[in-house]
């Protein structure tokens, strides 16, 4: 479980580069990673609420007229994450 939760950051941080690199003057990217203990990350129902967040912050974005471009939600080894590019 711990070289999946350390893979799974380590995935994360390489992704969150390439998508800042490839960005034009005046892009930012914005993440997120619900951390929590094992024993709470393993019950379903947050990932559900994980999600909700995610949703809830792009509304956000949107009424405060921030442009965003790529949205992305997924849980991976290490938890639920969400990336935007605005």
């Amino acid at each position: 479980m711990m070289r999946t939760v350390l893979e799974a950051r380590e995935d994360r941080w390489n992704r969150r580069k390439a998508l800042a690199s490839g960005l034009g003057e005046g892009w930012s990217v914005l993440s997120f990673t619900l951390r929590l203990p094992v024993f709470l990350r393993l019950e379903r129902r947050y990932e559900a609420i994980a999600g909700i967040l995610f949703d809830d912050l792009l509304i956000f974005l949107r009424e405060k007229g921030i442009e965003s471009g790529l949205r992305e939600f997924a849980v991976r080894g290490d938890g639920p994450e969400g990336t935007v590019h605005s």
